[in-house]
């Protein structure tokens, strides 16, 4: 067997296979290159500016002011109302250039301000040389004076930044006080969380700041895309419990499917409507499954592949802890302490309860546990049936299998292992999300695997894989869910492809040695 110490969860997006021009490689995602990219990136807003261009500071040289994103710049054409937005903007410089004009220090001032939904904007300020605590209250009691703006779906983080007669003589000095950039923030309360404080932070983030946005942005679209407008109003009024099934809203819903059709190829709106619904009900397996995937093809310009490097850092620290909890319950497994073991399964899946690989290594420290004890033997397949269900529920990709009985299960188990085996180079990589979709195909995962070969349809040139026509594939897993209709949309004897496809996996199953191992 081998070994079960893992170090991530992430196969294919540790291979660095982002190949859109400006991508963002694994390393992007530990936090110092993380902020320093999204430093680099804040710039100009782009409606507040089109306010500010009769606002000239020019008679006043000793006054440099900016204004910055601190959220993504997207988010803000959905989050506000433009013109009110705008003409806050407009106030707040009318009130911080006369207030600053007649400093003559050094200084580099940055006042954080957060728009929130339930009240008015808040504001703290920041400056390096250190102001004067009384000048810092006087300018917060101006700002707070103002006519607020409410954000419509989600906080928003704005920065003013001020240069006054130069900037600050030490630019590497701190701020007093401190000044993190919101998700320097986020990223230490997160990583200082316990497991179940981890999940309950990235489930409410994905509950309460994504999906209101994304649903946001998918009723906006034009009226003639009906899938996705249906898909954001799903969004909006699905209320997240335990008991929500996020795969009958999504893979189970005909919108959804019409929805992933109508989006430009890179524009992975719709699919991460499903991915952030798994997020926000604590289904982290099988969202990161899908990310894995999606990384590769989604435009990181998009408010998708936003999000997407934002759930993908909160993963890295999520799964780190995980991943340090399940190695010492493994590590008590091979020292013979089975008893410990499980109970320390049990206290992760507290925690978590959607962690494939701690089930797996539960089940596995009891099956143990019990051979020990004389039992059970190895020929018993109990409790390994009565742990798989929720096992490949909660990652239905699980590369691991224990037993199998007969040639078929043989083959499925084969398949399910070789997935480990594919993305370990990148000039393979079209063919390996072909055969990753083929692979979930065959183990009847057919939301997958529909996602799959629409991705690589939709976005990998066909001279990659001139051999496979993979539209037929992709209604064939359509068809398997229940979606009955959008196949009439396509030409062709679908109801004839659809027997050849089935007809085909039976054969490949049938030629393989593991199957023909079992039958002889």
């Amino acid at each position: 067997m081998v070994s079960r110490f893992q170090a991530t969860s992430y196969p294919i997006y540790s291979a660095q296979m982002q190949r859109l021009p400006s991508m963002l490689t694994k390393l992007c995602l530990l936090l110092g290159c993380f902020l320093s990219v999204l430093i680099r990136r804040i710039f100009t807003v782009l409606f507040v500016i089109l306010t500010l261009c009769n606002i000239s500071f020019a008679q006043n040289e000793s006054v440099n002011l900016s204004i910055q994103f601190l959220s993504n710049e997207q988010v803000a054409n959905v989050n506000f109302k433009q013109d009110p937005f705008g003409e806050h903007a407009k106030r707040v410089t009318e009130v911080l250039e006369p207030y600053f004009s007649g400093f003559e220090k050094e200084q580099e001032i940055v006042i954080l301000e957060t728009f929130h939904v339930d009240k008015k904007p808040t504001f703290h300020i920041h400056a390096r040389p250190a102001m004067f605590v009384n000048d810092m209250e006087a300018l917060k009691k101006k700002l707070t004076k103002l006519k607020g703006v409410k954000a419509l779906h989600v906080r928003f983080h704005l920065a003013y930044i001020i240069q006054l007669n130069g900037g600050s003589p030490d630019p590497q000095a701190p701020f007093v006080p401190l000044f993190k950039v919101p998700v320097k923030r986020a990223f230490e309360r997160l990583e200082a969380a316990p497991l179940k404080g981890m999940k309950e932070r990235i489930q409410k983030w994905a509950n309460s700041e994504v999906l209101p946005i994304l649903a946001a942005i998918e009723k906006a679209s034009e009226a003639k895309m009906e899938g996705v407008r249906a898909v954001g109003a799903m969004v909006a009024n699905t209320d997240i419990s335990e008991s929500t099934d996020v795969v009958a809203l999504t893979e189970g819903n005909p919108d959804y499917w019409r929805g992933v059709l109508e989006m430009a190829p890179g524009n992975q709106l719709v699919t991460a409507s499903k991915v952030f619904l798994h997020v926000a009900k604590g289904e982290l397996d099988y969202a990161g499954k899908y990310l894995e995937v999606l990384n590769y093809f989604a435009d990181p310009k998009t408010v998708a592949g936003y999000y997407f490097r934002e759930l993908q850092w909160r993963l890295e620290v999520f799964q780190a802890e995980l991943t340090a909890r399940i190695n010492g319950g493994i590590m008590m497994h091979d020292a013979n302490h089975y008893k410990e073991a499980i109970a320390t399964y049990k206290r992760i899946l507290d925690d978590y309860p959607h962690s494939a690989w701690a089930m797996f290594e539960l089940y596995y420290s009891r099956n143990t546990l019990k051979m020990y004890r004389k039992q059970a033997d190895a020929d018993d397949r109990s409790d390994w049936d009565a742990s798989k269900g929720a096992i490949f529920k909660a990652n239905p990709l699980y590369n691991m299998d224990v037993r199998a009985l007969t040639a078929r299960e043989g083959y499925m188990m084969q398949r399910r292992a070789h997935i480990s085996e594919l993305f370990k180079s990148e000039s393979s990589f079209s063919k390996d999300f072909i055969e990753l979709a083929d692979i979930s195909l065959d183990l009847e995962v057919y939301g997958f695997a529909a996602h799959v070969y629409w991705l690589v349809m939709s976005s990998i040139p066909r001279k990659e894989y001139p051999d496979r026509e993979l539209m037929p594939y992709f209604l064939y897993c359509l068809d398997k869910l229940g979606e009955k209709d959008l196949k009439n949309n396509f030409e062709g004897d679908l109801e004839g492809d659809f027997k050849r496809i089935a007809e085909e996996r039976e054969q490949l199953m049938k030629e393989s040695p593991t199957y023909q191992a079992f039958q002889k």
